[in-house]
């Protein structure tokens, strides 16, 4: 059993269409139209009917002699062109000519990337199926799949591509009473679809928990970008010995070189967009991490304090300079008999020739000129006083 549909001469092409399943009138899924492979049957009154199977690129020939594309046409178009191209080699007014599928080829959708099961999809020409049925098909996404940026590449006749990207991470198949459940665009034949793996990011150095991260492991939105910031407060954050002022995002090109781009956390902490205990803040320097990206933090060497404080030890400055004041307060300060008038401080740039600084009297006296800034590599000795 197969489909007519007739048009004259006289009164154009008039279409016997039966009625597809669509969603409603107002959403209706497209026209059939013709790909390669049908095996069709023309009849024209008078002349001998005419099967064959449409060539993959798209020509049939005619009863009456010549050749057709209708490749990517509709049947009201197909048969349009099938009576035009008639009426050449004939001289008969009211020539009328019927056109008929007998068999269509089976067409397919390819779907592929990070889904369960890669396949090629059959589909009927003449009833789409949404893209929730379709990933459904391939038993849904795997643990690396990010189905928020799922790619739609569909080519027209005219063979131009296009590509449409889609967030169908929050698709429903219905049946629950949701009248606006979302089961995403139509997937016509010969479409594909590719499920990419979702974006991954390297924390590395002195972080507080190195590895390989996904975005779902930093709880980001779909479309929110993965700043520094934002990656760096969902991963824990930094330890006390990292350098803050010298963190490096490190990407790879597309050539295999590396670029290195200098991050300094206090401007990114500021930068738009940027998150600081949960709360965002505004400011200048926050880079968007893209898919392979490394942020590293590199550690510091620390100011060391010793003799008459209650914890002796090396203590991280951040890559920042850390009042002298602040060491000892770091270190539980001072011991009993301590000669707080007299802290030996060795600087790491000069070490032949260490200071004298009476901390007692920016502690008591506000002498702020005595409190001096310290920096990497710095050592801080506290000698005991004679009774």
């Amino acid at each position: 059993m197969y489909s007519l549909f007739g048009c004259t001469w006289a009164v154009g092409v008039c279409l016997m269409a039966s009625t597809l399943f669509s969603r409603g009138a107002e959403n209706s899924p497209p026209p059939y139209r013709f790909g390669g492979g049908e095996r069709i049957k023309i009849v024209v009154p008078g002349v001998d009917s005419l099967e064959q199977v449409v060539s993959e690129d798209g020509y049939i020939a005619l009863p009456l002699g010549g050749l057709i594309n209708i490749r990517g046409k509709t049947f009201p178009e197909a048969q349009a062109a099938a009576l035009q191209g008639m009426a050449v080699n004939s001289d008969n007014r009211k020539l009328s000519v019927a056109l008929a599928i007998l068999e269509r080829p089976v067409r397919f959708v390819s779907i592929s990337g990070e889904v369960k099961k890669p396949q090629m999809m059959p589909i009927n020409p003449g009833a789409p199926m949404p893209l929730v049925s379709v990933l459904a098909g391939a038993e849904g996404g795997t643990s690396e799949a990010d189905l928020s940026r799922v790619k739609v590449i569909r080519t027209s006749s005219d063979g131009t591509r296009q590509t449409i990207v889609y967030d169908a991470s929050k698709l429903t198949r219905g049946g629950d009473g949701n009248e606006t459940s979302d089961i995403g665009p139509d997937i016509l034949p010969g479409d594909v679809v590719v499920v990419p793996r979702g974006e991954v990011y390297i924390l590395a150095g002195d972080v507080a928990k190195p590895g390989v991260f996904s975005r779902k492991d930093f709880l980001l939105n779909p479309g929110e970008p993965a700043r520094v910031s934002r990656v760096l407060f969902a991963g824990g954050g930094l330890r006390v010995s990292a350098n803050r002022r010298e963190l490096k995002v490190i990407r790879t090109r597309p050539d295999g070189s590396k670029e290195v781009i200098p991050v300094v956390l206090a401007d990114a902490l500021k930068a738009p967009g940027a998150v600081q205990k949960g709360v965002e803040v505004s400011g200048v320097s926050d880079p968007i991490l893209h898919d392979g990206d490394m942020l590293y933090a590199p550690a510091t060497g620390g100011v060391a304090i010793y003799g008459k404080v209650r914890l002796s030890g090396v203590y991280p400055t951040g890559g920042e300079h850390m009042k002298l004041t602040r060491l000892i307060a770091l270190a539980g300060g001072f011991l009993d008999h301590a000669k707080t008038s007299s802290v030996t401080v060795v600087r790491a740039s000069n070490p032949t020739r260490p200071q004298r600084v009476d901390v007692s009297s920016v502690t008591k006296e506000g002498n702020v000129e005595q409190d001096l800034e310290l920096d990497d590599g710095d050592l801080v000795f506290v000698s005991e006083r004679l009774l």
